[in-house]
């Protein structure tokens, strides 16, 4: 297996941090520090709790935050794994573990089954005022998105929306999960997310090609495995579980490809 050793050299806040629990027997526990950009935190946190199964001994501290934080505390050495989003045309950075679809999401209970292409663009762009320009009941919709410059809002931008842009009036939310929760609680809502967090509480909504064009082209990131050059042997048979069989059983549930490489 070729992983991406990344090296090191002090702490940035962590938006997300999984709880630890300490063994119960008094003894010191090995800690290790993990940390996720938040399409690969669904896997990561799967394989996590997997491996607690197996090492009741070993206390995994997972933390959940963007791409940038991520590979920035495996630098700096306060994680020993992070998984890392980046553009899928990107040259790889560390060892691809999957594809991952940016998606547009609308609550279950929508009317919203279908958009077409140039309608999804003038409603993410602001320029549809009331869902019933769209067959799709009626109130003001409510766009709502990572921030600017997050890997899969840009990359949905660029691929789908042909680099249009997104309303200024979008709610910006920290994150994928972050968007799930308030898409599915809002009926005028509607998000930008990855694919990894779908749930029955939303929908996907689908894109409808423009005449003349074949099918909307996937707005596909890529996740990425990087390992410090200093991990220990229990970061080390994490990193091997996420690519064994098993693992790759794992990614295939969840994300388009489980081979990206």
């Amino acid at each position: 297996m070729a992983l991406a050793l990344v090296g090191c050299s002090a702490l940035a806040p962590v938006p997300e941090q999984e709880p630890v629990q300490p063994p119960g027997d008094g003894h010191t526990a090995t800690v290790v520090s993990l940390a996720s950009c938040w399409p690969g935190l669904p896997l990561l946190r799967q394989i996590v709790a997997e491996a607690e199964d197996q090492h009741p001994e070993i206390v995994y501290q997972l933390l959940g935050t963007h791409s940038a934080q991520a590979e920035t505390m495996l630098e700096q050495g306060e994680v020993a794994l992070a998984l890392i989003a980046v553009p899928a045309s990107d040259p790889p950075r560390g060892e691809r573990i999957a594809l991952d679809r940016q998606v547009l999401i609308v609550p279950a209970s929508s009317p919203l089954e279908s958009i077409a292409l140039e309608e999804a663009i003038a409603l993410l762009g602001g320029y549809r005022l009331d869902w019933s320009e769209l067959d799709a009941g009626s109130g003001r919709p409510e766009i709502v998105v990572r921030e600017p410059g997050s890997v899969g809002r840009e990359v949905f931008r660029e691929v789908v929306m042909a680099n249009a842009g997104i309303t200024r009036a979008a709610r910006l939310l920290p994150s994928d999960g972050a968007i799930v929760d308030h898409v599915a609680e809002n009926p005028l809502a509607i998000g930008i997310v990855s694919s990894a967090w779908l749930d029955e509480r939303v929908r996907e909504v689908e894109i409808i090609p423009s005449e003349g064009i074949a099918a909307v082209e996937q707005a596909s990131i890529a996740i990425e495995l990087l390992l410090a050059p200093d991990a220990d042997a229990p970061a080390i048979e994490l990193a091997e579980s996420i690519t064994s069989r098993q693992g790759r059983r794992l990614i295939q549930e969840r994300y388009d490809s489980a081979d990206a490489r």
